[in-house]
């Protein structure tokens, strides 16, 4: 964190009128606002971190940043959101962009947020670019639909109700080619994705526990009997390989995919399958009749909805 000064005077004729002091800090976090910074203004990064004053106020015997310009703070550092939809709730006209969000805990989290498709309040969890799911890694870096391929690994406990794929053969997403999501039957955390249940059968595993699947490019809901998108060949939980491995990767860093333990380990797995089907309930992995969406366009975002 690093702290400047910068003095704004304003000059009339040879009359000074006003000098105003401004603290310069190159974060996000502007300090503790209270009764001995009461009325002092900072210059702080906001939350696409451009250049933003703040200045600390005493409103109903409470202390609190606000904006000078009187934008909402709301999806800031200093005021996070519990998540997405919150901030579109509070402000409709929200455009898509980076939001602190906190989830009601003590730690904000800094997101891509999706306020267009499908009505909004969608968090970018995983951006890939190429055919392989095993080799994309996890950080806790935000996910930015131009930014860096990688899973996050800090949103595992992030309940979900929406898991949303988009695939496009360009960075802008104007060339999307497929674009689903799997409405799940109830919230489980992100870390909790991918399933090992009966609708995948003995030897798959994947996203499980489906209500509908539909299909964002027509609006329509596909498939009310979907059951499973089988992520790939269903090891036992107890191994901690393959489906498992990729969500433990949805929780802590994993720098060489959820494929590899380390860089000089031996590769336990090639899956790595997000699809659908409008007429079966199973699609993926060992099916004849398989949607391999990744196997076909270059660029997929994935995207998760509380």
């Amino acid at each position: 964190m690093m702290f400047w000064g910068l003095t704004i005077v304003v000059v009339t004729g040879w009359a000074f009128y006003a000098e105003v002091q401004i603290r310069v800090i190159n974060d996000y976090n502007p300090g503790t606002c209270d009764e001995q910074s009461h009325g002092k203004e900072v210059l702080v990064k906001d939350r696409s971190n451009d250049d933003k004053i703040l200045i600390c106020v005493k409103e109903n015997s409470a202390y609190q940043w606000q904006s000078v310009d009187g934008s909402s703070t709301l999806g800031e550092f200093i005021n996070p959101a519990y998540d997405c939809s919150d901030v579109l709730n509070h402000i409709p006209q929200a455009n898509d962009g980076f939001y602190w969000i906190n989830l009601k805990t003590f730690t904000a989290k800094k997101v891509w947020c999706d306020m267009t498709t499908d009505k909004g309040g969608f968090i970018l969890v995983g951006r890939k670019t190429t055919p392989k799911t095993w080799t994309l890694p996890s950080n806790a870096t935000p996910v930015y639909i131009y930014g860096s391929p990688h899973w996050s690994s800090s949103l595992g406990d992030v309940p979900i109700m929406d898991f949303r794929v988009q695939i496009a053969t360009s960075d802008n997403l104007k060339s999307t080619k497929a674009h689903w999501f799997y409405r799940l039957k109830t919230k489980r955390p992100l870390k909790e994705l991918m399933v090992q249940s009966n609708e995948c059968g003995w030897s798959g595993a994947g996203i499980a526990d489906i209500t509908f699947v539909k299909d964002l490019q027509t609006d329509t809901i596909v498939n009310h009997n979907f059951s499973c998108s089988r992520f790939g060949f269903g090891h036992s939980l107890l191994t901690g390989l393959g489906w498992a491995s990729m969500n433990q990767c949805l929780q802590k860093p994993c720098p060489w995919g959820y494929a590899r333990k380390t860089n000089s380990s031996l590769q336990h797995d090639y899956h790595g399958s997000f699809s659908y089907s409008a007429v079966q309930e199973i699609s993926g992995m060992e099916k004849v009749l398989r949607l391999l969406w990744s196997y076909w366009w270059n660029k997929k975002l994935l995207l998760a909805k509380l």
